[in-house]
């Protein structure tokens, strides 16, 4: 019933890339695993040529808000291994990745022993090496042919988000950090600090919780369990207040509308289309304040018809219930 509605769309360069990476390196087996490929010099070629193809048709679209580039590519300390000691010898990433390795003064014998030369940081280094190629490059390549929307971020997770050189070269490359929520359970713990956002804006592209009560099986998905449905909405209040109260996020993707259908507690709704009303009667009420709570967090009033004063604060003192 909207004659206009903002909307996302996604590219997977990254993604998209490692399925065709053996188009371009024939002679190189990709072995199984989450390699991430963005140092091969074919990678920026591949995004050039993408961009035009997949980016480029719709420069045009009024209410396209941005670019969602991938989905939670594994920017993690793995990756300096994985690449030196399990790839083909010549392989370009693993040329690649000796050549970073020998420059912090690290040898091939260092990492396959587990030297302790090979500290966490330095893995946390590489890993920081790779997002920036790779939000450089994506950066790049969407910009050649699209100057309109912005570039919302590859949706970081896990420990690729816990890594500030991984979470610093989104800052650098994105008009918005995007992140799936999930290993932490406050906002407040990791992304809402200011040490983490550095005054960048960010988004919550997926965050739950299931109540544990709804299905006898163990329930699939990463979100914690709470006891029930009010909880759950008490959890929503809570987060978003959080991500509001840091003043960088500019929103949040709830994930998902319905369960899942592997009987996982994930949705608003059940599989049968039953709205959870604990849950949501609490959603709703976070969600018709969301202006309101910025301005009360910003001290502002920008409603033109509000009256001084705008907000008050009532302090109410615990008590033994």
């Amino acid at each position: 019933n909207y004659s206009t509605w903002g909307y996302t769309r996604r590219y997977n360069f990254y993604q998209t890339y490692k399925s065709k990476r053996k188009n371009y390196y024939p002679d190189f087996t990709t072995p199984s695993g989450d390699y991430v490929f963005v140092l091969d010099p074919k990678f920026e070629t591949f995004c050039m040529e993408a961009a035009e193809s997949n980016i480029s048709p719709f420069v045009a679209e009024r209410d396209m808000i941005g670019w969602f580039t991938d989905n939670e590519i594994p920017f993690n300390e793995d990756q300096l291994g994985y690449l030196i000691t399990r790839l083909d010898s010549l392989d370009p990433s693993r040329s690649a990745a000796r050549a970073w390795a020998i420059e912090h003064g690290i040898t091939e014998n260092d990492i396959r022993s587990g030297s302790s030369k090979v500290t966490d940081n330095i893995k946390k280094q590489f890993a920081g090496y790779l997002a920036e190629r790779y939000f450089s490059v994506v950066q790049q390549a969407i910009r050649n042919v699209d100057n309109v929307h912005m570039i919302l971020g590859s949706r970081l997770h896990g420990r690729p988000r816990a890594n500030s050189y991984v979470v610093n070269a989104s800052h650098a490359h994105t008009d918005v950090t995007s992140v799936n929520f999930y290993d932490r359970y406050n906002p407040n713990d990791q992304i809402a600090k200011s040490t983490w956002t550095m005054d960048h804006p960010c988004l919550v592209t997926e965050f739950y919780t299931k109540d544990i009560t709804v299905y006898s099986s163990e329930q699939s998905g990463a979100g914690w369990y709470v006891p029930n449905q009010q909880t759950r909405g008490y959890w929503y209040e809570n987060t978003c207040l959080e991500l509001l109260a840091s003043k960088c996020y500019i929103g949040w993707q709830y994930f998902r509308y319905m369960d899942d259908s592997g009987n996982s507690n994930k949705g608003i709704v059940s599989l049968n289309k039953e709205e959870y009303t604990g849950m949501t009667l609490l959603m709703r009420e976070l969600n018709e304040q969301v202006y309101a709570l910025c301005d009360y967090y910003d001290n502002v009033c920008r409603d033109t018809v509000c009256t001084e004063p705008y907000m008050q604060t009532q302090i109410v003192a615990p008590v033994r219930d």
